[in-house]
């Protein structure tokens, strides 16, 4: 993305920066992948930002991280693994 600037054609303005139009057509999907089942700043960012996309855009989660232990952390991990290979085969 780039800042804003004055005179700039082929493109469109969304929240504060200026994204060219190719962009807009190759990329209207986002998948926030991280903690976002656990309490916690990162947390609250990743479900707003997936609450209100920009217009025209889908904005999914995916939690790669659970609280507790290793015992806790590797089984979460693995299942979004398995989600996301699942996401990229759909695509494909």
């Amino acid at each position: 993305m780039f800042s804003l600037g004055m005179g700039v054609k082929g493109g469109e303005f969304a929240r504060g920066f200026f994204t060219p139009s190719l962009l807009v057509v190759a990329m209207r999907r986002v998948l926030h992948v991280g903690p976002c089942d656990t309490p916690g700043g990162m947390a609250t960012v990743m479900h707003t930002l997936a609450e209100f996309p920009p217009e025209g855009w889908q904005a999914d989660l995916l939690a790669s991280h659970a609280p507790g232990g290793l015992c806790s952390k590797c089984p979460a991990y693995r299942i979004s693994l398995k989600e996301l290979k699942l996401l990229f085969q759909s695509f494909s």
